[in-house]
């Protein structure tokens, strides 16, 4: 299971391209490619801005223990 606010990308063979984002909330917002814009959307799964920024320092510390 992908934790909440873990943005994901697709395999990027095409060196001079950067990543996308794939992750959408709705089709009026578009991609989320930054955790800020996440934050400020937040609300619509029913959490608190405690409760986002533990999310999201949660996120921080799984994607460190993946690159190491």
């Amino acid at each position: 299971m992908v934790p909440p606010g873990v943005q994901s990308f697709a395999l990027n063979p095409f060196l001079d391209k950067d990543r996308e984002p794939k992750t959408w909330l709705s089709e009026g917002t578009g991609p989320i490619e930054s955790r800020g814009r996440l934050l400020t959307h937040s609300v619509q799964f029913h959490l608190g801005e405690s409760a986002a920024m533990q999310i999201l320092a949660a996120e921080a510390i799984a994607q460190t223990q993946v690159t190491d």
